[in-house]
């Protein structure tokens, strides 16, 4: 209790003296100063942890959760190294990977040649399609030849068709031989041995620490913060002791920029684990149940309590401060000889207010006599009312 009425009086006073206007332009400066440093601070601290999207690098993670389906394909076009991302299995993937896709460069140009020659190909061939339907439809309306918009003939077009066909088959053919022979080559059998024996660790790995890196982040910023809470702590109580009450006055505000870092983070975590823990779970549930819409009255219910616990905490604050306001001008209105209800002038020998009709003395609980109606101590036996 002592601490924090001498807070309050830190907060607002230095050495019981009101703080000038140029005063709290300084002192504001250094809150934001305060608030800019603690900030770059604490974003440096976060930046130790490394996010699970660095720690597991997207194509790590794609490899892992691919590993069945992972075919030359896959190989086509380059991966950067660094996208595999830190952990031990994901940088012996990315050593095999790099290493397969060097053995297998000459094949893959030679492949992707292959499949632009097939798609053009292909695009050929449809175009003589479309032609050779536009043919039918001259023929089923029976549109004169030498009026036909068509160069081709319809033999003509099925010839194209059959030899575009030809090609397109021959195509494909070389191009699964060149997919056989770089499935043959030891560089990608490693690597998809590897990948096969670790995608499941991989994955596993990944999920723990998705699991846990909100929880660490947390930590490592409060192994800043609350060092720094207590030192600054110890330092304002030393400061108070020792009379400094600027130095006090500047350590009570750093103190509540501290304060609010550290209640802002661990809400954070909070709004980081409940929503995608917790709620995820039930939004889940709720949905294979088919009554998603339980879920959004529970939403809806729970955003009118915290809005109702809001509204009560700010209400029940003005009544005490309005109770504590109307009591300290009861005592002003007693000590100055004054109905302690309305303030109106009260002489010696009324017994009630003739402003108010208040009753200005009653029955004091341990001697009996009257005393001062609202007065906390009897003006006879000196003792408050039990």
């Amino acid at each position: 209790m002592k601490f924090l009425k001498r807070y309050k009086e830190s907060l607002f006073t230095v050495n019981k003296e009101p703080l000038t206007a140029l005063s709290k332009f300084f002192l504001a400066l250094f809150v934001a100063f305060s608030f800019i440093i603690l900030a770059i601070s604490l974003a440096q601290q976060g930046r130790t942890i490394k996010p699970p999207n660095k720690k597991f690098g997207y194509n790590c993670i794609y490899f892992a959760q691919n590993s069945k389906k992972i075919d030359i394909d896959d190989f086509k076009y380059q991966k950067h190294i660094n996208s595999f991302g830190s952990n031990k299995e994901c940088k012996t993937l990315a050593y095999l990977y790099k290493k397969s896709y060097n053995e297998l460069s000459l094949i893959l140009n030679r492949l992707r040649e292959k499949e632009y020659e097939l798609s053009n190909l292909i695009s050929k061939k449809e175009a003589l399609k479309s032609q050779y339907s536009n043919m039918l439809l001259e023929k089923i309306a029976k549109q004169p030849r030498d009026k036909s918009i068509l160069n081709a003939n319809a033999n003509n077009i099925k010839a194209k068709l059959n030899s575009l066909n030809e090609q397109i088959q021959k195509i494909k053919n070389q191009i699964d031989s060149l997919k056989k022979e770089a499935r043959n080559k030891d560089s990608f059998k490693a690597f998809k041995n590897f990948l096969n024996k670790k995608a499941k660790i991989i994955e596993q790995k990944y999920e723990a620490y998705a699991r846990y890196y909100s929880l660490k982040v947390l930590f490592s910023k409060y192994l800043f913060l609350i060092p720094l809470f207590i030192v600054v702590f110890w330092l304002y109580s030393y400061t108070i002791k020792k009379e400094k009450f600027i130095l006090a006055h500047l350590l009570i505000n750093l103190l509540n920029v501290v304060g609010i870092f550290i209640l802002f983070y661990l809400l954070e975590f909070i709004y980081n684990i409940i929503p995608h823990t917790l709620l995820q779970k039930l939004y889940k549930l709720l949905y294979k149940l088919n009554i998603i819409a339980f879920a959004n009255y529970l939403s809806i219910a729970f955003f009118v309590i915290i809005f109702a616990l809001v509204i009560k905490f700010i209400q029940n604050r003005a009544k005490k401060q309005k109770e504590l306001k109307k009591s300290i001008y009861k005592f002003n209105y007693i000590k100055d000889g004054k109905c302690p209800n309305c303030g109106a002038f009260r002489g010696e020998t009324y017994k009630f207010c003739p402003s108010c009709g208040f009753s200005l003395y009653s029955i004091c609980k341990n001697c009996k006599k009257l005393k001062v109606n609202g007065a906390k101590y009897c003006q006879e036996c000196g003792r408050a009312d039990e």
